[in-house]
């Protein structure tokens, strides 16, 4: 009703210090709205000092975040088939979301049913506003395939990188390995048609583990390369379609 319960609380931090640590608040400050059930005003002043204000962020402590929708995918019926996880998300301009992962045997998103290769597949899906599933693919080959990071151009094209552990197809487009693990870089449509796809490497483990996208539509992929020895990083920058 309009009785009052309990006091408000506040933790305050100024240039990353704790000045304040959850602090009972037992009165309206001097400035502020009379006490209420509702949230009222928080102000700030500088009495004329030299003190400024920037990024201020406010989070109600007992206010979370509703949960809009919650999705499972992967292996729903035996847990012990495979080490299934998605691994990066983006979304896109209209609110679409995109996840990558990996899976093994047969993962289920929705009424849509993957089966990998052999070994560990790479999954990429596609999910409305709502959480409705709009498309899921899969790609991989007998050994361990693993996605890292996923990107968007500026047309909500997705884009996957990570490593591939023997030769691998997405899509009918076959992919060889030349060691231990290369990297690998696929490019899909909005509507999860395959655009193309490359590999790369070495004898030894080289790793795709970071993708983005530039306004033009350039691709670049960053991971680390083994020489036998050590690692190196890289950057590879793949031009337009």
């Amino acid at each position: 009703g309009t009785n009052k319960v309990r006091n408000a609380r506040a933790t305050v931090v100024l240039n990353g210090t704790v000045v304040q640590d959850n602090v009972d608040i037992p009165q309206s400050t001097q400035a502020g709205a009379t006490e209420q059930p509702a949230p009222g005003p928080l102000l700030l002043q500088d009495n004329g000092s030299a003190v400024r204000f920037r990024n201020v962020v406010i989070t109600p402590f007992d206010t979370p975040p509703a949960v809009e929708w919650v999705r499972v995918a992967g292996d729903l019926t035996d847990v012990t088939v495979g080490n299934d996880r998605a691994t990066a998300t983006a979304v896109d301009r209209a609110g679409n979301v995109f996840v990558t992962g990996q899976f093994r045997g047969t993962a289920r998103f929705g009424s849509t049913n993957l089966v990998s290769n052999g070994g560990e597949d790479v999954f990429l899906a596609k999910y409305a506003p709502n959480g409705d599933l709009l498309w899921a693919t899969s790609g991989g080959g007998p050994g361990q395939d693993i996605p890292t990071g996923l990107s968007l151009d500026p047309g909500g094209a997705p884009v996957i990188t990570g490593s591939l552990g023997a030769a691998a197809t997405f899509s009918g487009t076959t992919l060889t390995n030349a060691g231990q693990a290369d990297f690998f870089v696929a490019k899909y449509a909005p509507d999860g048609a395959l655009v193309w796809a490359q590999a790369a490497g070495g004898p030894f483990l080289d790793l795709g583990e970071g993708v983005s996208v530039d306004g033009t539509g350039a691709v670049l992929v960053t991971g680390r390369s083994n020489n036998g020895a050590n690692f190196t990083a890289f950057i590879i920058k793949f031009a337009p379609d």
